[in-house]
């Protein structure tokens, strides 16, 4: 609930800023479809990093190891993208725009969003194959 809150909070603050930026007095919106697929995304989002952290707390010794673990894993996922964009040649991202241009936007939201539902179900699977009741009572 927690990150859905978050995730309509930066949507809404999102089109505000567009609007303002680029709206000329008028409140610009995007597509219905555009909207619920960035609501859906960050449930998915929310409940794929909840898999993950459960997976990770199960393996570490404390908490601060668990917060490590997965404030590292985050840092290299979120960040290595910047770092090697900057040695990629321009001429790919022109060829990429080029390609967007002619690109189904809903083909992508529905590959997208199963891509997610997929890794989503596999971590909880994982999950609960790992997790043990038994082991997390304190003797």
């Amino acid at each position: 609930v927690y990150a859905l809150s978050i995730t309509v909070i930066i949507v809404f603050l999102s089109l505000v800023t567009v609007s303002i930026a680029h709206g000329e007095g008028r409140f610009l919106m995007f597509s219905p479809i555009i909207g619920l697929s960035g609501i859906i995304t960050g449930i998915l989002m929310a409940s794929i990093a909840a898999n993950a952290g459960t997976l990770v707390s199960l393996r570490a010794a404390t908490v601060r190891q668990a917060q490590q673990t997965l404030g590292l894993a985050l840092f290299v996922i979120f960040f290595s993208p910047s770092i090697i964009i900057q040695f990629v040649p321009k001429a790919y991202f022109e060829s990429l725009e080029v390609y967007f241009n002619t690109f189904e936007i809903k083909l992508f939201i529905v590959s997208a969003l199963a891509f997610f539902i997929f890794v989503d179900v596999v971590l909880f699977m994982w999950t609960l194959a790992r997790f043990k009741r038994s082991r997390m009572l304190f003797h």
